[in-house]
């Protein structure tokens, strides 16, 4: 499922709209778990704190792109990926 965002740029003002997938949280915890991580581990690896990677494994956070791009380079996989949609 997507979602359309507007966003109005600071710099411009100019008014544009982005489609943005949510990020898929199951997934960080199941590529987590495949590589025998603990939360700690991956956050140590990812270089963010352990209770980020708690609160967006349980959904109470979305992550920042940043935080996607540190956490996919510690699991070997592409930022992207977490954009897939969750299974219900």
């Amino acid at each position: 499922m997507t979602a359309m965002q507007a966003t109005i740029t600071p710099r411009v003002g100019l008014l544009y709209t982005r489609i943005t997938m949510p990020f898929n949280r199951l997934l960080l915890a199941q590529l987590r778990e495949r590589a025998v991580l603990t939360q700690k581990d991956l956050a140590k690896r990812a270089r963010v704190s352990q209770m980020s990677v708690h609160y967006i494994e349980s959904g109470k956070q979305q992550p920042r792109p940043a935080t996607i791009r540190a956490l996919a380079k510690a699991l070997g996989v592409k930022p992207q990926d977490f954009m897939q949609a969750e299974e219900s």
